[in-house]
């Protein structure tokens, strides 16, 4: 891969890190200064609500309730080591497919938010939107959990999507070919 195109990823890539971090960190501070603690405030007929909460756990509060030294390594340490094998995954491999690539970062860079709150927080992390409609709703999350999902959907998208179009164009070329008999 061209170091021009190297270089450039790699500037994008911190890029969108510091703008996750940045408004992840942002809109928590805004959140914790600003938000009820016992109630939630709820905006276009109940669509959205606003409700600051410490999740000691994971998505959905999973481990939330477990020991608080199991808590600490698996939340804290392990999450730690996947953000640096994943930095060294997106270091080593600058030429992935476009979407991979972007997945990868912002599910890095919203992994770094959340990574920083359960440092500077105790073990938790800040949520505060909750969106849907009736009794269908999400878990109450973070602009880091918008990050770290529209990362695993871009994922999911180059897996699928990407790989199909390729394989298509792979196809096409050597139907294309012309044979050794021509």
């Amino acid at each position: 891969m061209d170091r021009i195109i190297k270089h450039s990823r790699i500037l994008l890539a911190l890029l969108i890190i510091v703008l996750c971090l940045g408004c992840d960190q942002t809109t928590k501070k805004l959140a914790k200064d600003n938000l009820p603690r016992w109630y939630s405030l709820s905006y276009l007929g109940d669509t959205i609500r606003l409700q600051y909460v410490e999740n000691p756990g994971v998505a959905f509060s999973i481990g939330a309730h477990w020991p608080e030294d199991v808590r600490w390594w698996l939340f804290n340490v392990g999450q730690g080591v996947f953000l640096l094998i994943l930095a060294a995954h997106l270091v080593r491999n600058l030429s992935l497919q476009t979407s991979q690539f972007l997945g990868f970062v912002l599910i890095l860079g919203g992994g770094i938010g959340n990574f920083t709150d359960r440092v500077l927080r105790d073990g938790r992390v800040i949520d505060f939107l909750n969106i849907g409609i009736g009794n269908l709703r999400t878990a109450i999350f973070n602009v880091a959990d918008i990050a770290i999902t529209t990362g695993l959907i871009l994922l999911i998208y180059g897996l699928f999507v990407e790989r199909s179009q390729t394989e298509d164009e792979k196809a096409t070329t050597l139907t294309n070919e012309p044979s050794p008999s021509d």
